[in-house]
């Protein structure tokens, strides 16, 4: 309403910061789970994504070194952007795992007054509100954002437009903020190496 706008003057300023960070959201959300249908195609839903077996016996809703070594294993490429796309909830298991009595994870500076965030086999480990709980596939994702092609209106970015017309009669003002983005990986499926039998992409998850 005018009288709050009135009222409250960091109001408007907290719309703008709030919608920045709801659109940033929206779009992150595509990029992982769109289905391409006047939005995004998510890497987890192209057909590109490769998915790595639990192992033989694995309980439910757990994320063993097993399951990372052999998703690292499927990575396309050299992968030097490529990260761990996570859900803090697997913060208690990966921050145990070991290869003998070498830890897998790292937290920030190799001090875990640092933590979390960190490294796993290496590569960093980015939480995400996008990705799954444990035990769900999306909970753990090796992403290469080379294999991923986005794309916003030319000249683009966000479009933002208010008006104190369209509820003229009832005292409000509207606030809009416009967006377009598209975007795919730019596989259409895994890729198969010259040498040996398991395919390769950009986009590696472990399964439920």
């Amino acid at each position: 309403t005018e009288e709050l706008l009135s009222d409250a003057p960091r109001l408007a300023n907290r719309l703008t910061v709030q919608a920045a960070r709801a659109i940033r959201y929206a779009a992150g959300e595509a990029i992982m789970w769109g289905d391409g249908v006047g939005k995004p195609l998510g890497f987890m839903v192209g057909a590109a994504k490769v998915t790595v077996a639990k192992e033989s016996g694995q309980a439910a809703d757990t994320i063993v070194a097993a399951n990372v070594l052999k998703a690292y294993s499927r990575l396309l490429g050299g992968g030097s952007r490529a990260f761990w796309a996570a859900n803090r909830d697997v913060v208690p298991q990966i921050a145990v795992m070991t290869i003998g009595n070498q830890p897998m994870w790292l937290s920030a500076n190799q001090g875990l007054q640092n933590a979390p965030q960190g490294t796993l086999l290496g590569l960093p480990v980015i939480f995400l509100d996008h990705a799954k709980t444990v035990g769900d596939e999306g909970d753990l994702v090796l992403v290469d954002p080379d294999g991923y092609y986005a794309a916003t209106k030319q000249g683009g970015g966000i479009e933002f437009a208010s008006s104190i017309h369209l509820y003229f009669d009832y005292a409000i003002q509207a606030f809009r903020w416009t967006f377009r983005l598209g975007g795919q990986p730019y596989l259409s499926a895994p890729m198969s190496p010259a040498k040996g039998a398991s395919t390769r992409s950009h986009f590696v998850a472990i399964a439920d």
